[in-house]
């Protein structure tokens, strides 16, 4: 009886303990659910306040992106207060212009300091500027292909600042893409006929590039007797044009069945090429030609610009006038009267034009010669009160006569180089001795490039000769970038095994038949004076090869045409015997081309 009792008494304690526990749990559940609610109402509030606060971000970040995209259009230039040769102040500024027959507060040039858009052509853009003005510019790079960019300020020395020069991998990293900006503050120096254009890949050559204006006072510019106005509608931007980005005319041309040759020519992105039909006169129209206006007994300075993409020497020349040709790629020269002017890729050529015609349309001709034989542009020099319509004489025409800067021919009386040009600036030390003298043989040996042949499965031999790659050289190395900027991270250069090879290692090598690559790098000393001599062999090529040298200009002691090939030794030998007679006084300045 006693255990029976126990057992019903413990029986009832537990059935009331478990539903007590029952009922502990059911409550703590029922605050667990209410504390999960009050959780999920907090989070719903925090992811929210966190997309409204994405949501600014990515509305600043627009804005600012969109601002930065109209900054690429603007040049913001600031007077140097340090500077007080020429009195750098406003007026000085205004003064640069007015000089030039132009105002920097009329519709030629704007008070920023000269940015004007060709209203043809979005890509064309020119700034005009002062000598020592400061030019800040930022890029940003919006590439959809992925690549990074830089911009080169072509014909600038940037002295004491060259990590604004704009070479990727070399003087910086590319910008990157996804809306990544640099920005550029560089002085404006030398002055003279300059350009800018991307410096990564073929950028140039799809069209980032354009014009730059560097103006002085006439009080202290060479040759300012020549003309009389020198305004920026009459810069001359001139450049052949491809029928599809360049990279796919590139790998079209040597692994299928594509060429190398330029479907037309643009003259400040202007140009006829074909024919299309007006359905509303049911006539054919074509695109328009760049027009010059002049008026007549004025002299005028034109400012010419090569962005010659393949191998494009120009052939320029205007109907009834002369040219009088006084300076290249910034640097002046006694004036020279011409009835034809050559200019290479990169080249820049100031010219006068003496306005003494009757008051008609002219054509200005821009002939190609090399790779581009099959290609001409025109534009027209249309005088005040002439009428808005084309000239009458033939397109198909070529002027004959005396040539300035021939392409690929010998001196003689109607075929004149550049280096027989007599420089206005006065003699320097680089005409009395040279420290340094190096040879440089340029050409292109048959041998298989491993970036696009496999000796085994797929070599240069096999290839059809018009589409064969042959890589350019110099004494029979290709040049390969670093893997990092050398100018900011030279030990990073070296720690990652980039193959640098001066000279001295180039001579050791035999690359006559197999491909050789490296960082060529000259090692040389603060205030010596380099002599280079640059020989164009001719073996495979009797191209043109433009030469310019980055933060120098440099002085044409002698040029000339040896026959249709030749190589290092033999001139060597030359300069030996003492049968090489250089230009020792008033040799002219800045750009070489053999």
């Amino acid at each position: 009886m006693f255990r029976q009792k126990i057992r019903h008494q413990l029986k009832g304690k537990s059935e009331a303990v478990r539903q007590a526990q029952r009922r502990n749990a059911e409550e703590s559940f029922e605050r667990l659910l209410q504390q999960e609610a009050e959780n999920q109402k907090k989070w719903t509030k925090q992811m929210e306040d966190i997309v409204e606060e994405q949501k600014r971000i990515i509305a600043a970040k627009d804005k600012i992106i969109q601002e930065r995209e109209m900054r690429i259009r603007e040049l913001e230039v600031q007077p140097e207060k340090t500077r007080t040769l020429q009195n750098i102040d406003g007026w000085r500024r205004r003064k640069c212009f007015l000089d030039h027959g132009s105002d920097p507060l009329n519709s030629h040039d704007s008070g920023n300091g000269g940015l004007r858009k060709n209203a043809e052509s979005d890509q064309m853009i020119q700034w005009v500027v002062c000598e020592s003005d400061t030019i800040i510019v930022t890029v940003t790079n919006h590439l959809r292909n992925g690549e990074g960019t830089s911009i080169h300020w072509h014909g600038f020395h940037a002295r004491n600042e060259q990590y604004m020069d704009g070479v990727s991998m070399l003087t910086q990293c590319p910008i990157p893409v996804a809306g990544n900006s640099f920005t550029y503050k560089i002085n404006a120096s030398p002055p003279g006929t300059h350009w800018w254009h991307a410096h990564t890949g073929m950028q140039r050559s799809d069209g980032i590039y354009g014009a730059l204006t560097v103006r002085q006072s006439r009080t202290v510019e060479y040759n300012n007797d020549t003309y009389d106005y020198d305004l920026p509608e009459h810069k001359m931007l001139l450049s052949d044009w491809l029928d599809r980005p360049v990279l796919d005319k590139f790998i079209a041309h040597h692994h299928s069945n594509g060429n190398n040759k330029p479907e037309a020519f643009l003259i400040n992105g202007k140009g006829k090429r074909q024919g299309f039909l007006d359905p509303v006169s049911n006539k054919t129209i074509y695109t328009e030609r760049e027009v010059f206006t002049v008026e007549n007994g004025s002299r005028y300075r034109f400012r010419l610009v090569s962005n010659a993409i393949t191998n494009c020497p120009l052939k320029i020349s205007i109907d009834s006038h002369n040219m009088t040709v006084i300076a290249s790629d910034g640097s002046p020269f006694e004036p020279f009267e011409t009835e034809i002017l050559v200019i290479y890729g990169g080249e820049r050529f100031d010219i006068v034009l003496n306005a003494n015609q009757n008051v008609e349309n002219y054509w200005i001709r821009a002939k190609g010669l090399a790779d581009c034989i099959k290609v001409h542009e025109m534009a027209i020099l249309r005088y005040k009160g002439a009428p808005n319509e084309q000239p009458d004489e033939e397109e198909t025409w070529d002027r004959q006569g005396l040539t300035m800067n021939p392409w690929n021919e010998e001196m003689s009386e109607l075929n004149i180089p550049y280096f027989f040009m007599n420089s206005t600036e006065p003699n320097d030390v680089t005409l009395e001795r040279a420290d340094y003298t190096y040879y440089f043989g340029m050409d292109f040996n048959k041998v298989n490039n491993s970036h696009f042949y496999d000796p085994m499965y797929y070599p240069l031999s096999v290839v059809p000769r018009s589409h064969h790659l042959y890589s350019p050289q110099l004494n029979g190395v290709s040049f390969s970038l670093p893997s990092v900027p050398p100018l900011s991270q030279y030990d990073d250069v070296v720690a990652s095994g980039t193959d640098l090879c001066t000279p001295e290692d180039v001579e050791k090598l035999n690359c006559s038949q197999k491909h050789c690559e490296c960082t060529h790098v000259i090692h040389v000393e603060i205030g010596k004076v380099m002599e280079f001599v640059i020989i164009d062999e001719g073996v495979i090529f009797d191209a043109s090869h433009p030469m310019h040298l980055h933060g120098h200009s440099f002085r044409v002691v002698d040029q000339r045409k040896l026959g249709k090939m030749t190589s290092v030794k033999e001139v060597q030998e030359m300069d030996l015997a003492g049968t090489t007679v250089l230009k020792a006084s008033l040799a002219t300045a800045m750009y070489i081309r053999q």
